[in-house]
This record gives C-alpha cells, sequence and structure tokens, in this order.
C-alpha cells in the first residue's frame, strides 16, 4: 500500500507542478462622455496573457482601427498597440502614454488594492464570479472575479483578488470603460513572458503626473489668454488633477 500511494505521488507531482499559463480575450467598449452623455464609442479586443508572475494586457487598436466602418464609432489611429506589461508579485505595471503627442514608458509601482469584496454574483463564460470595487486614483472601479480560474490578475493595471477578473467597469462624468471576458484558454507552456520595456528609459508613475500638471496649467494659461477656458483632459480612468 505504501509503494502504490509512492508511486502515485511520484506521477502526480508534474501534473501539478506543470507551468499554467493563460489567456483571456476581452470585448472593451470605451464610451467618451460630454456633459455626462455618450457622445462617441469605440469598441475592440483585448487580450490578457501570463503566468501568475508576469502577464501582458495589449489593447488591439489597430486591428479595431481596420475594421471600423460605423461612422458613430470613434477611429483611433496608432501604429502601436498599447500594452501592459506586469510583475504581478511585485505590484508593478509599466505601459505607455504621453503628454501632448510625447510618448513616455512609465513604471507604475501600486502599493495596494483595496478592494471591497461585495455579495453579487454573476456567470460568464460558464464561469461564477463575485463582484469587488475599488477606489483608486479618484476613480471607482467594478469587477467580477472568479476563484476558478486561480491566479490573481486581470484586465489594465488590475489585480490583487483571489482569482482572475473576467469583467471590470470605470464610469464617471468623462468615459466610460467596460472590458467582459469572451474567451478563457489555460494551458500547459507557452514562450516565456517577455518585458518589451526591458533597456527602455522609463519614468515613475509620480514623474508622468508631475508632467501631465505642467502642460495643463501651460496649456490652461495660453487659452486664457485668448480669453478661452479649458485644457487637457484631467484623466479618465485615473484622475491627475484636482481643482
Amino acid at each position: 500500500m505504501k509503494h502504490y500511494i509512492l508511486l502515485l505521488l511520484l506521477f502526480s507531482a508534474p501534473i501539478f507542478s506543470q507551468k499554467k499559463t493563460y489567456k483571456i480575450t476581452y470585448d472593451y467598449h470605451i464610451a467618451v462622455k460630454d456633459n455626462g452623455e455618450i457622445s462617441m464609442n469605440t469598441y475592440l479586443k483585448t487580450y490578457l496573457t501570463g503566468d501568475g508572475k508576469k502577464s501582458l494586457y495589449v489593447e488591439d487598436f489597430i486591428a479595431s482601427q481596420n475594421n471600423n466602418n460605423n461612422p458613430n464609432t470613434l477611429n483611433i489611429k496608432t501604429e502601436s498597440n498599447p500594452v501592459f506589461y506586469k510583475e504581478l508579485l511585485d505590484n508593478k505595471v509599466t505601459y505607455r502614454d504621453m503628454v501632448s503627442l510625447k510618448f513616455f514608458n512609465i513604471q507604475d509601482e501600486i502599493e495596494n488594492f483595496d478592494w471591497q469584496i461585495l455579495p453579487e454574483t454573476k456567470t460568464i463564460l460558464n464561469y461564477s464570479c463575485q463582484k469587488a470595487s475599488l477606489f483608486f486614483r479618484g476613480r471607482t472601479i467594478e469587477v467580477y472575479f472568479t476563484k476558478d480560474i486561480p491566479f490573481s490578475d486581470g484586465p489594465w493595471k488590475l489585480s490583487g483578488l483571489p482569482g482572475m477578473i473576467l469583467e471590470y467597469t470605470i464610469n464617471n462624468n468623462a468615459g466610460m470603460y467596460n472590458a467582459i471576458a469572451t474567451k478563457v484558454e489555460i494551458t500547459a507552456n507557452i514562450n516565456e513572458i517577455i518585458n518589451p520595456y526591458h533597456e527602455k528609459q522609463t519614468i515613475t508613475y509620480e514623474e508622468f503626473v508631475t508632467t501631465y500638471r505642467k502642460k495643463y496649467a501651460d496649456t490652461k494659461a495660453k487659452i486664457s489668454s485668448y480669453g478661452g477656458s479649458g485644457g487637457m483632459p484631467k484623466g479618465y480612468k485615473e484622475l491627475y488633477i484636482i481643482e
């Protein structure tokens, strides 16, 4: 009997120690608002690929602009897709963003996602999901996550829940963002997840926000000198400027 148990453990060990990776496809909807009312929509696919330690989240604007013939849909021109590289164990996210058409590679170190797990549930792709919410940098984020996919990850910068986020929504007066999973693939082996920002110059999130605020103030001053008002947007997913 002891020999049988030992053999069972030996043959079972590779199965449980085998590296698992995931690829999740989301339908992503961006709604730009004007005075709280939706004025333009963008629809695209996004892809999350990871192994529980590292992941890449890609927003496929290129395919969206090539397939978009709807005059009521905003067609965002780009030559490269936004990519978020996450080091999940260290809560680090590296990505690109711009200020006045100048791009920066930003390394964001997030100290803590203070999630509140709520009683509401729903089913997404036959996965039982539970609702959670988070107030993050001036915005409320609502998500549905599942413990049936045992990786703490999700779209955009999000992670830190006891399972995979299959839907997230940010909804405020500036815009609405919603991503919901349409396909989940769990595989044994894929190519190593490579940091696309390796050896590239980066700035911190705090440096990016400081640059953004300075350009906002300069732009607003120039507009005011001509008798106008306004400036750059104050941030959609994250609130950069509070006045």
